[in-house]
């Protein structure tokens, strides 16, 4: 038992642990690092191997349940609440111990898939490729030369908005849970209470009306957007509170104000880590035992979007959280469910290969489109390219998207909270640059950013159009000036637009590319994009050159993991 409990408490505890950040005079002396964060902090391979091996060795043992979760809440208590305590506990490990109970590798394998800080090695097991049709790749597309008489397409893209319906201005915004400003938040014994703002909180997820006034600026000022692109991530992170009720009450609120707002707009959703109950744990098809089966939740999805995705879509739902769907005639639009690639989602560890036949699918959808003379965006949550994403996913994804170069143009994803982009490059010429993912910053301003969503101007006025992005802009509101004057409606206004900010001819795959080479050695030019990676936050860290390096490093890898300058 002492050895399970040394798992639970050195894993779940560091879920719940907190590290106080305070704010004076409006400037960050401090910093909450995202639950996560501190995972990968702390836990060095080593110990990750030394945990797994525990944890492993106590999911076969079947031990008591009840006697693990007092000894743990007695821990606990040390660091957290009772309620947090108990919650991770209560949240994470029915799900956990099963899965672990069916794992048929071992701590060192398992730690490869998922720490960065583990080297990689081979898993024969969790080594599979999806196979591409043999057949020549497309000719490239020629350049479509834009008709000044024609209008491009405008298209908005809003993710992580993490509403948080129990937001209470004045509560305690810098407490001793991992998620506050509600009015049941305790004030931490180490820090001086700083009241929640009207309009949100750097700490916090963003309250209802903070969405809905954001949500109406943006129907104010873009009435002309054709359609949106909603990219998961809407319910909040109190992740020791989630059941399945409270994953769907959010979810279904969040929807009703985006219908209200843009009424007969055409939405285009995807799934996110947070949208499931526990985070991030979205077992495969083949999991269907009903204690542990998603269909709970794939079911509400298809209630929740068949109003704006084809009803022929619907068993791909079900399956998957996946579909496919021509917006614009000559435009495919294949939208993933990343939570498959999600390194966190405990059941890959059993079987990783291809869940829900997802890439097999965007195969055959991306060889259709290839015959029919398409063009395709593809839309997610999480970036491929993303350290939370299983490198063996992600390597299949990478390969896919170099395949079919010639007709996706574009790809559109968040879940990092910031403002940025990866670049493609040919897995065999590694020079040259074929597809560019665009990550949108989050609508929710906790880890430090302003509210923003994305315009995007798509090259899709006419026949022949080439889909690709023209031009994009980002929008936010400055979270610090509303909160000082929260009697007055906040300015919702343009921080940036991406060819002028960054001096492109185009937003070419070879321009994002060059971009980050510029960035290296142009200090202004790096300060500038690091400022609209935090959307202008006062909370933004400073950062050194090592920093500087990684994040540059991060915008040139689609790829997951495959280390850092």
């Amino acid at each position: 038992m002492g050895r399970f409990i040394s798992y639970i408490l050195l894993h779940l505890l560091i879920v719940c642990a907190d590290t106080e950040g305070s704010v004076t005079n409006g400037e960050k002396t401090g910093s909450k690092p995202t639950i996560y964060e501190t995972v990968d902090s702390v836990v060095s391979c080593s110990v990750c191997q030394m945990l797994v091996g525990m944890v492993h060795a106590a999911a076969k043992s079947n031990l008591p349940l009840f006697l693990a979760e007092l000894q743990f809440v007695a821990i606990c208590k040390f660091v957290q609440n009772s309620e947090v305590c108990k919650g991770i506990f209560d949240t994470f490990i029915p799900h956990v111990l099963p899965a672990f109970k069916q794992v048929q590798i071992g701590p060192e394998e398992i730690c490869s898939m998922l720490i960065e800080e583990c080297p990689q090695i081979t898993i024969p097991s969790h080594e599979w490729t999806v196979k591409l049709p043999n057949v020549s790749k497309s000719l490239p597309q020629k350049r479509h030369t834009f008709q000044k008489s024609s209008k491009p397409i405008k298209v908005l893209q809003i993710n992580d908005i993490h509403l948080d319906l129990e937001y209470a201005v004045g509560s305690v915004s810098n407490c001793g849970e991992p998620h506050c400003c509600r009015n049941f938040s305790t004030e931490s014994i180490f820090a001086t209470k700083i009241p929640a703002g009207r309009w949100g909180d750097y700490r916090c997820d963003i309250p209802l009306e903070t969405l809905e006034y954001f949500l109406e600026s943006i129907a104010k000022q873009h009435p002309d957007i054709a359609y949106i692109m909603w990219l998961g991530d809407i319910v909040p992170r109190d992740i020791w509170r989630q059941t399945k009720l409270r994953q769907i009450v959010p979810h279904r609120r969040g929807i009703s104000v985006l219908k209200r707002i843009f009424p007969n707009m055409l939405i285009l959703p995807t799934i996110g880590n947070h949208d499931t109950a526990p985070d991030g744990c979205y077992p495969p098809p083949w999991v269907s035992d009903p204690k542990f089966s998603i269909s709970w939740l794939s079911k509400k999805l298809v209630k929740f979007w068949m109003d704006w995705i084809p009803s022929s879509q619907k068993r791909n739902v079900l399956h998957g959280a996946y579909y496919s769907i021509h917006p614009r005639p000559g435009l495919r639009v294949l939208s993933l469910n990343t939570n498959y690639c999600h390194c966190r989602n405990w059941w890959l560890y059993i079987n990783s290969i291809d869940p829900a036949e997802q890439l097999e699918w965007l195969v055959n959808e991306l060889h259709k489109a290839e015959i029919s003379g398409e063009r395709v965006h593809i839309i997610g949550h999480m970036p491929p390219g993303d350290k939370d994403c299983l490198r063996v996913w992600s390597r299949n994804y990478y390969d896919i998207v170099t395949r079919y170069e010639n007709i996706i143009t574009a790809q559109f994803f968040g879940h990092t909270h910031t403002d940025g982009f990866q670049v493609f490059y040919d897995s065999k010429n590694h020079s040259r640059p074929v597809n560019v993912a665009y990550i949108g910053s989050s609508v929710t301003p906790s880890d430090n950013v302003n509210p923003s969503y994305r315009i995007y101007y798509f090259d899709g006025g006419d026949s022949g159009s080439s889909w690709k992005v023209m031009d994009y802009e980002t929008w936010t509101l400055d979270l610090d000036k509303a909160n000082r004057n929260p009697q007055h409606s906040p300015e919702v206004f343009k921080l940036y637009s991406a060819k002028e900010a960054y001096g492109l001819e185009n937003l070419d795959p070879t321009e994002w590319s060059n971009l980050i080479y510029r960035m290296q050695e142009d200090p202004e030019l790096f300060e500038k994009f690091y400022r609209n990676h935090f959307t202008d936050s006062p909370m933004r860290e400073t950062y050194d050159a090592r920093d500087k390096m990684r994040l540059l490093c991060e915008l040139k890898s689609a790829k997951s993991r495959v280390g850092y300058l």
